[in-house]
Order: C-alpha cells, then structure tokens, then sequence
C-alpha cells in the first residue's frame, strides 16, 4: 500500500513539476515578448532618425553631442535585449536576435570611435551604414511575433 501511495505521489509531483516548467515558460514569454516588442519600437525610431542626425553630425558640433547620445542609448538597449531569457520556443530566435544585435552595436561602436577620435566626416557616414543590420533584427522579431 505505501509503494502505491508513493508512487501515486511521485506521479503528482513529476507532474507538478512538468506543469511548473510549463507555467514558467509562458511568464517568461509574457514579459520577454513585450519587451521586444518595445525594443522593435525604439530601433524603428533609431533607424528613422540616425541618418539625417548622422547628417547633421558632420556639420554641427550640438547635433554630434545629441547623436552620440542616441547611440549610446541604442547600445544600451541592445545589451538589455541581449541579456534577456527568451522562453525555450523562441531561443533559436534569440540567439539570431543576439547575432544581428551585435552587428549593429559593432555599426555603433564604429560610430562612437569616429566621433571620440574627431574622425566623423561626410566620407565616413557614406561608407558606413549604421541602420543595415536592423532589417535583419526586425525579421527575427517578427518571426518572434509570429510563433
């Protein structure tokens, strides 16, 4: 009678445990999808503004302080992002999202390095474009979306 009721308890407790698993990856999928889903936000407005204040930068000593600014708001989202725990079905995902995150942070650090070294001119914003890698973030966003 006790191997009955042991076993009967261990079944209840595998169970508990696989249905916790369960209840842990959708709270993990209700606050990372938002999450991302603002990140995808911030990036859209990032992409939109960068080029034109990248412009501006060239020429304006004030709008050079306000786009290094932007960059460094940029990256720190992207560190954030990053550092987040996907739930196990969007992994896959997230580890393309960490990928192409990263080319966009190098993009960024590109940036950084040519206004710190003063090396921030018309030829170097032609030759490098910062907003390329983020097509590819919001293809891996959205496929998120769509799982």
């Amino acid at each position: 009678m006790k191997k009955i009721i042991f076993g009967i308890l261990m079944g209840a407790f595998v169970l508990v445990l696989g249905a916790c698993g369960a209840t842990q990856d959708v709270k993990s999928a209700a606050t990372y999808l938002p999450q991302i889903v603002k990140y995808a936000a911030k990036l859209t407005l990032f992409s939109n503004e960068v080029p034109l204040i990248a412009q501006q930068a060239v020429l304006d000593p004030n709008a050079r302080i306000e786009f290094e600014e932007k960059l460094k708001e940029m990256k720190s989202e992207i560190q954030t992002v990053n550092a987040l725990t996907p739930p196990s079905q969007l992994q896959e995902l997230h580890t393309q999202l960490v990928t192409a995150n990263q080319l966009l942070e190098k993009g960024i650090d590109q940036y950084l390095t040519a206004i710190k070294d003063g090396k921030l001119n018309q030829e170097f914003v032609d030759k490098f474009s910062i907003t390329q890698p983020i097509d590819q973030i919001t293809n891996v966003i959205n496929d998120m979306q769509n799982q």
